[in-house]
Formats: structure tokens, sequence, C-alpha cells
């Protein structure tokens, strides 16, 4: 276990009150760059002060200044002395609280995360359960113009013996597996999530199927972007495909799809 260091972000729209609320924490060992993150949709300042009361364009841009100059002070090689002198500087609305001592596990980036959900994410009584992306209209694009795909199926992944229900597949060179997943808006539910379907992506393409290389597509519908970032870099580092449930996004991937889709000999088709 490696010490490290954390810091709350605070928002603090009044600074003789200095009520607060969470919107962000940073982690850093010494020597190394620190991670750090924020929330997307200031449910905290909405839930603490009232949603009429902040101005999200503002508050998104001052998150945005204090995080570049995070990245400016602590560089690659973060330093605790400097950090704390940047903490004693802050006369805005976003302070830092001391850095606290932390035990790093794994990386900062796993600790800010658990970090971040603990002290930071605010389940919004409002939010609505994401539902997953419906790929119909994709695939009766796909019939008009004869585009071979092979229909949906349950896939057994390899050594797990877990199984996966694909929306459909097409071979390109490789056998694109294509499965929709909704994810939770709790960021570390989210990313719990990813990390499952990292880890399925990784066996398909170990495994290939008689002279198929296999890889794993997931279309995803999220609550914020930052969790679709953090998802998108976890899925890169596994090999597996990642399309946002977005029009320009799904036309992109209709349009990839026809234009590399291969007639699929018979055994792909059972």
């Amino acid at each position: 276990m490696t010490r490290g260091y954390y810091s709350l972000i605070q928002f603090v729209p009044n600074l003789a009150r200095r009520e607060a609320a969470n919107v962000g924490v940073v982690v850093f060992v010494e020597g190394e760059a620190p991670a750090i993150m924020f929330s997307d949709e200031n449910d905290g300042p909405k839930l603490r002060f009232g949603a009429s009361t902040i101005n999200e364009h503002h508050l998104n841009f001052e998150k945005t200044a204090i995080k570049l100059r995070l990245k400016e002070v602590l560089g690659d090689h973060s330093r605790r002395e400097a950090f704390e002198a940047f903490v004693s500087t802050r006369a805005n609305r976003l302070l830092l609280t001391p850095p606290k001592v932390v035990g790093v596990e794994a990386s900062v980036m796993t600790l800010a995360t658990e970090l971040y959900q603990e002290l930071v994410h605010v389940d919004h009584p409002s939010r609505k359960r994401l539902h997953k992306p419906k790929l119909d209209s994709l695939l009766e694009f796909l019939d008009t113009r004869n585009i071979p795909y092979a229909p949906a199926k349950q896939v057994v992944v390899p050594v797990s013996e877990t199984c996966l229900k694909s929306e459909f597949s097409y071979l390109n060179g490789c056998l694109n597996i294509v499965v929709s997943q909704a994810f939770s808006q709790k960021h570390g539910d989210a990313i719990e999530t990813a990390q499952k379907l990292a880890a399925q992506g990784q066996l398909l393409s170990n495994h290939p199927l008689g002279k198929y290389h296999r890889k794993l597509v997931v279309v995803g519908q999220f609550g914020s972007e930052h969790t679709a970032e953090h998802s998108a870099q976890l899925f890169k580092e596994f090999s597996v495909d990642l399309v946002k449930n977005g029009k320009k996004e799904l036309d992109a991937f209709r349009d990839k799809i026809v234009f590399e889709a291969k007639q699929l000999p018979a055994e792909l088709l059972s």
C-alpha cells in the first residue's frame, strides 16, 4: 500500500456562511500525476442550495478552470507542499479541503472513483432509471439494404461460462458481437458493469470461434459524459468497442456496418 493524499473540492457560494457542497475530489501520490474527478450533474449543489440558485454554466466553467490549475500545479510529479500552497490561496467559490492521508492499494484513479462515489456523488430523487438502447431502427435499415448480419442470440463467454445476449452480429474480418447496455446512473455501479463487459470482451477476443476472431461491441446508454468517457477508456484497454447511444454515434456505426459487413457463413448463422 502506498501513502497518498485526497482533498475534496467544494462549492461554497457564500464565503461568509461557509456552507459547502462537494463537487469533486483530488487524489495524489507524491511523485505521480493526480486523479481529479468532478460531478457532471451538479446535483449536490442543487439539492443543497436549490436548483434555481445554481448557474450551471458558470459552475462548470469554474470546475474546468480549477481542474486545469490543479494539473498545472501538480503536473506529473505531485508534491504535497505545492498542493497545500495552492489550497491556501483559494478565495473564490470552489475551495479545497486540506489534504488527508489515505492508503492507495491499486491506483489513484481507482481510489478517486471510490471516494467520489462515497463523498461526492448524490442520487437525485427525480432521476429515472435508464433503459438500454433499442436497435430496431438500425436493424430495419440494414434489412432494407440487404446488409448481412446474424440475428440476436445468447453467446456463451469462454472460461467464465457466462452468457451475453447479442442484439446482432456482423462479420468484417472478425465477428463483431453487438450488445445493448444501460449503465447505472451511479458512477461506481456503471464502472463495475463496464469492467465485467470488458473482461467478457477480452475472453471472447482470446478465444476465436473456429477461424473467426471475435470482438465485443457495446452500444451504451450512460447517465453522464464523465461515466461514458471513463467506460470508453476502460473498454479501449480490453479491445472492446463502445458506441454511445446518440444519433451521431449510431449513424456512424450504421455507416461502418454498411461499408464493412461481409456475407456470413452458415456456421455463424446457427
